[in-house]
């Protein structure tokens, strides 16, 4: 069975599997969560801007982190990576477009975070290509891998 620090080496591969991809996710949670918990907490201190600094700096490189890991996933299931690249660029011209009135309203940005979302559910629950594929092997552990029996009565 493999560890969350199993899950380092998986950067040195091209495929992520969804439990090393939920478990990234649920890392960056909990790094930032506390960080955030502490800033809210000091907000009339002034040890509040270095904490925000501090938060900012953390979800920049967990964000750079996420990245890689999304298109890790995406090879898990024989994708290219340029869909991750393509979503965060239409991501990027919404985003733009929407905070200089281009006519996106509210709504419609918000239907955009959901969508935001989805994607990155999808990411999660969408399983791997068994076996090796053009990314290379497969991400699974094979030992957890358990073949469906037939019941005989």
């Amino acid at each position: 069975m493999s560890t969350a620090w199993d899950d380092l080496k998986g950067w040195l591969s091209q495929r992520r599997s969804r439990i090393s991809f939920l478990r990234f996710y649920v890392g960056v949670l909990l790094v930032l969560i506390p960080i955030g918990i502490v800033a809210a907490l000091l907000k009339h201190n002034w040890l509040f801007g270095p904490v925000v600094w501090l938060f900012n700096i953390v979800a920049f490189i967990a964000f750079l982190l996420s990245i890689g890991a999304m298109v890790q996933r995406c090879h898990d299931f024989s994708y290219p990576g340029w869909v991750v690249l393509g979503w965060l660029a239409l991501d990027g011209a919404i985003s733009i477009a929407a905070e200089t009135s281009w006519g996106i309203t509210g709504n419609w940005l918000v239907l955009w975070v959901i969508l935001g979302w989805l994607f990155t559910f999808a990411l999660l629950f969408i399983p791997g290509t068994r076996g090796p594929n053009r990314y290379g092997p497969d991400s699974r552990d094979q030992s957890v891998i358990v073949e469906p029996t037939v019941w005989k009565p």
